[in-house]
């Protein structure tokens, strides 16, 4: 990997995730969401082909413009209120301890792909632990879809480098517009239930 840039974008993707996992705000959100995807295709491209990177940061970012767009229609019937502080920093600090734990484990971790750099995986096993408490924790499908896509985020950084390919990259894409398509439809669909209500 070369670049100061490319470190940055390894670091800096999983800070990205952390924000996304403490901040409520859906506009905030939708924009770590693309900060993330444009700091994932930095990080791939040492990788990839600059085309095929910029085929899924593409696709990252229609995903969080699907997203916004079904979470304002969502809220034209009103935003409910944002979680407590306490709700915030408790899953601060259990994000917090996955982190260790995934430091933890990073010998072993890089021994199963020792293609891979050290630090791409560690940038993408965050990523998996920060999705998975996103799933974990709400209902809400905003979130669940954030959480979603930021799962399939840690495996194309962990994948870019065990293959190389444009079918990889367009299933990819794929996957990633199905599930922001689902996470629209069921934001419009809860929003018409509780408007029916």
């Amino acid at each position: 990997m070369s670049g100061s840039w490319v470190m940055w974008a390894v670091w800096g993707a999983p800070f990205l995730a952390l924000l996304l996992l403490v901040i409520d705000d859906w506009r905030m959100q939708v924009l770590l969401l693309a900060g993330l995807y444009t700091l994932a295709a930095a990080t791939v491209t040492a990788a990839w082909p600059l085309p095929l990177a910029a085929a899924q940061l593409v696709a990252g970012w229609l995903s969080g413009a699907i997203l916004a767009i079904a979470q304002n229609i969502q809220l034209r019937r009103g935003a409910g209120p944002p979680s407590p502080l306490t709700g915030r920093l408790f899953r601060l600090l259990v994000a917090a301890a996955a982190l260790v734990v995934i430091i933890q484990a990073l010998p072993t971790l890089h021994a199963w792909w020792p293609q891979v750099p050290r630090r791409v995986v560690f940038s993408a096993m965050a990523l998996f632990a920060l999705g998975a408490l996103h799933l974990a924790w709400t209902w809400q499908p905003l979130r669940l879809a954030i959480g979603s896509l930021t799962l399939l985020v840690g495996f194309w950084l962990i994948y870019a480098w065990l293959q190389h390919g444009l079918l990889l990259s367009g299933l990819l894409a794929v996957l990633q517009a199905m599930v922001a398509w689902a996470g629209g439809y069921l934001l419009v669909q809860g929003s018409s239930h509780e408007g029916q209500a």
